[in-house]
């Protein structure tokens, strides 16, 4: 530093020399001014070291700049409009959901309990298609004589109704209206007095005489089904042409029947129909 002090006192001769008691009239030389300025510089530089402090070189800006501010400043309200943006559409969408939901809530419940009173699953239904189904015909006092197509399970009455109903002059006394149809079986309506047709069933219980056998009816007191054709089946109880038919085919093809029991095994005869028939059939 004194170095630099003594070199300072030299460069500032010229200016002494320049006053008008000094014989010297010319200006100091611009070189001398700039190393003037630069030894200046470098005197303050020094000192400051010495004391520890930092030169303008070494000092670190902390504060941010001002486009860096105005950066940071939009990126904050960018984000703080989308929280808020998404903040408000989210109830909304709740709300829906909960508007939706008591609508569809009764629905499930319902479909629950019908599936837990009926103990079936949906998909075990039957539909219209598989469900089974009995052909019967229907004569006599009716609307329109016809084979009547009836789900399974139909009754005598359900049968008169799909041929058109009774007339008026036909005797439903002597028909079982509340029988169980048979498929294949022949329902007659017959006016008062009227005999059926053979062949026909009229679901009437038989009336006895006192020998057990049927009032004014001559017939064995049981048809033998080894030898019976098909219009003599056909008087048994339940037994129309379509089964009666089955049964001779049984016979020519399977052989005598050992039993009444064994029409068990003929199809479209089951343990209900076999009841009816056993009464007035024997081998």
């Amino acid at each position: 530093m004194r170095h630099c002090a003594l070199e300072l006192s030299t460069l500032a001769l010229p200016l002494f020399r320049d006053s008008p008691q000094y014989p010297y009239s010319a200006h100091m030389d611009l070189l001398q001014r700039r190393r003037l300025k630069k030894l200046t510089h470098a005197v303050y530089a020094q000192a400051a070291s010495e004391r520890g402090d930092e030169t303008p070189e070494q000092r670190i800006r902390i504060l941010p700049s001002a486009p860096a501010v105005i950066v940071l400043v939009l990126v904050i309200v960018l984000v703080s409009a989308i929280s808020v943006w998404r903040f408000r559409s989210a109830p909304d969408t709740a709300h829906s959901l909960d508007e939706s939901s008591p609508n569809e809530a009764p629905a499930a419940q319902s479909a629950q309990s019908s599936s837990a009173v009926t103990g079936v699953d949906e998909g075990d239904l039957l539909t219209p298609s598989d469900t089974a189904s009995v052909t019967v015909y229907v004569t006599g006092q009716v609307g329109q004589p016809q084979v009547v197509e009836l789900p399974d399970g139909s009754r005598v009455i359900d049968a008169v109704d799909a041929a058109g109903g009774p007339l008026a002059d036909a005797d439903l006394e002597s028909l079982n209206m509340a029988r169980v149809l048979v498929d294949g079986e022949h329902i007659a309506v017959t006016k008062p007095g009227e005999s059926p047709p053979p062949g026909a069933q009229t679901g009437t219980p038989s009336r006895n005489d006192s020998d057990g056998n049927p009032a004014g009816n001559t017939a064995p007191s049981c048809i033998n089904i080894n030898t019976a054709e098909s219009a003599e089946l056909e008087n048994l109880d339940g037994v129309g042409p379509a089964i009666a038919q089955r049964i001779i085919d049984y016979r020519q093809t399977v052989g005598r029947f050992d039993s009444v029991e064994q029409l068990d095994d003929v199809s479209g005869i089951g343990p209900a129909m076999l009841q009816k028939i056993s009464t007035g059939a024997c081998v």
